[in-house]
């Protein structure tokens, strides 16, 4: 890490060290929450100097001048350790002028910078994965190709990124930034943001590496991002179940309350104990199942419908873990949370007129739902058309989310979980239908807008399509 120890930046503790004294021998241990690291301190010089960057930022030289020594063995020995906790991601490194422009905060455990010599004639661009957004009256700039992010206190170095939106010059960037930053300070910058990788070199012809890395171009800025934030490593925060809101928002309830319908179906329930001794096997089940886009005339039973519910979706057992409510179903959910709602767009089903309905797990029973015409068609010819255009489509099956059930629980995973989940009972759906000799097609596209104007609801954010399938006769 010589490339940062020379650079004038100033150093503090990131929010994520903390400290504790040794029970058995004078000393500190440092503790860094991202990850299970820490290191012990004894010797009494280095932790005074250690204990001042929690409450506040200096240089190196800063550093070394209280250390107060001629000891070329000691001075050795705390560059060693310093080096050894910047490599580890425990320090924030801030760039001053006469106050803070920005600070880097590192993402353990791989957090690296590459080392960069600034040259008068190299041109930079902003990452095309960066991205900015606001966090406590601040800037926030992260990347999911980067194991940091930067933080900015000043309006300066926000107008130097939209700069950089374009591939610009170290010249250029000096002329346009003159009035604003000293040439000096505008260096450290560059420099700090081309080694954490937030700046990309550019070629004669515009093109960065990114332009031209292989793998890279085939992610979208969406998918790559969503990837790197629901997986542990490239983000800072809390991480999994962490019931962020258990104090001050009440769980949602594991059976979806107060829906309004028109009319409610009670369902056929299959002698389970028999399909336990007489159902076709398992294995045939798995190698006959494939995706069905054209179906049997006939459509189609609102029998096998119910069998097909009962079978992959109903509760056997509605409990409570902890402060709030599970069920039991036959497929497996995150957390025994369950947030998924089963509606059914029915084109043509014997015994069940065509329409909307939502399916009562707890008491295995449709409810009739009264729709927007215009959209419900609209909801089945977009089915038809994701199925391959296909003409005889007789049940749209539609997952919906109340996405307050897992948010409540986990943090940073939550909606990762939910997809997740859609296609466990997808798959669960799909093979009880191949043993019931029924077919069904996961479909990879949805309209959420659409879900929820043809229910005539407003509630996106609440309960919206997450998933949708095809099952019919045949």
């Amino acid at each position: 890490m010589d490339f940062l120890t020379n650079l004038p930046l100033h150093y503090s503790f990131s929010p994520y060290v903390s400290h504790e004294s040794l029970e058995t021998s004078t000393g500190i241990v440092l503790k860094l929450s991202l990850r299970d690291y820490c290191i012990s301190i004894r010797n009494a010089e280095f932790i005074q100097l250690f204990k001042k960057l929690f409450y506040g930022s200096f240089t190196l030289d800063d550093i070394v001048n209280c250390l107060n020594t001629q000891d070329i063995l000691k001075t050795a020995q705390f560059y060693h350790l310093f080096n050894n906790l910047i490599e580890n991601g425990l320090f924030k490194l801030g760039i001053h002028e006469s106050s803070i422009l920005l600070e880097l905060i590192p993402i353990p455990p791989y957090f690296r910078m590459k080392p960069f010599a600034l040259k008068h004639d190299v041109s930079f661009k902003l990452s095309q994965h960066c991205y900015l957004r606001w966090e406590n009256g601040h800037g926030l700039l992260c990347s999911p190709l980067v194991y940091a992010q930067v933080l900015l206190y000043d309006d300066r170095i926000c107008h130097l990124l939209s700069h950089l939106s374009l591939p610009r010059s170290n010249e250029e960037l000096q002329a346009n930034m003159s009035n604003l930053l000293d040439n000096g300070i505008l260096k450290i910058v560059l420099q700090l943001l081309v080694g954490a990788n937030m700046l990309t070199i550019v070629d004669e012809n515009g093109k960065s590496e990114e332009d031209t890395h292989r793998e890279l171009k085939l992610w979208e800025f969406h998918d790559l991002l969503f990837h790197a934030r629901t997986r542990w490593g490239r983000h800072i925060g809390n991480y999994g179940a962490t019931y962020r809101f258990k104090d001050t928002i009440e769980p949602y309830g594991a059976i979806k309350e107060g829906f309004e319908s028109d009319e409610r179906i009670r369902l056929f329930c299959p002698n389970v104990e028999g399909l336990l001794e007489d159902d076709v096997p398992f294995t045939r089940v798995l190698e006959e199942r494939q995706s069905v886009r054209e179906f049997r005339q006939d459509p189609i039973t609102l029998e096998q419908l119910g069998e097909l519910l009962y079978r992959s979706a109903r509760i056997r057992k509605r409990e409570y873990y902890l402060n709030h409510e599970i069920t039991r179903r036959p497929y497996p959910s995150g957390g025994s949370l369950y947030e998924l709602e089963i509606y059914l767009a029915i084109n043509s089903c014997v015994n069940l007129e065509r329409g909307m309905y939502w399916y009562d797990p707890l008491h295995h029973m449709l409810h009739k739902k009264s729709i927007e015409r215009g959209f419900f068609d609209k909801l089945l010819s977009f089915a038809s058309s994701a199925a391959g255009e296909t003409d005889s489509l007789q049940i749209l099956v539609i997952f919906a989310a109340r996405f307050q059930r897992v948010s409540w629980k986990y943090e940073a995973i939550a909606y990762s979980l939910i997809l997740k989940n859609v296609g466990v009972l997808m798959q669960t759906i799909s093979l009880v239908a191949t043993a019931m000799g029924l077919g069904s097609c996961i479909l990879g596209a949805g309209d959420s807008d659409c879900f929820s104007k043809a229910i005539g609801t407003d509630e996106y954010l609440a309960e919206s399509s997450v998933g949708e399938m095809i099952i019919g006769s045949i």
